[in-house]
């Protein structure tokens, strides 16, 4: 498995055609400001012998998300999630959030945690 599909299975796990765009966002907004450390029981082939993942760009996170949509829907679109993000989220940190966006934002790590793919999920500085 490589780090991207590892990341498409976490978003499919996540995601669904019922989740809002307020979910998805906040996914992204993790993908996109947090480090990732792996179990040791996930290795993956394109990260040699690394077991912190570092956040995506917001491109990267875009790809994530849409992969867990129907090819037939909009959400299936990589640019529909990179506008939406940039229109929705232009924060660089959770210092810039407001609370409610840092709530998602905390909920979203939970579900990360405990989806039993990651070790661990850290805000990188």
């Amino acid at each position: 498995m490589t780090k991207q599909e590892f990341f498409q299975t976490a978003a499919r796990s996540l995601l669904s055609s019922e989740s809002t765009d307020e979910e998805v966002l906040a996914l992204m907004l993790v993908l996109h400001t947090h480090c990732f450390h792996l179990p040791e029981t996930i290795e993956l082939q394109d990260a040699g012998k690394a077991r912190v993942l570092a956040a995506l760009t917001r491109h990267g996170a875009a790809e994530i998300v849409a992969s867990a949509f129907p090819k037939t829907k909009k959400q299936s679109q990589e640019t529909f999630w990179f506008w939406e993000f940039n229109e929705s989220t232009p924060f660089s940190g959770t210092f810039e959030m407001p609370q409610i966006w840092k709530d998602r934002v905390d909920k979203m790590i939970t579900r990360l945690k405990q989806c039993g793919l990651f070790k661990d999920v850290i805000e990188e500085n």
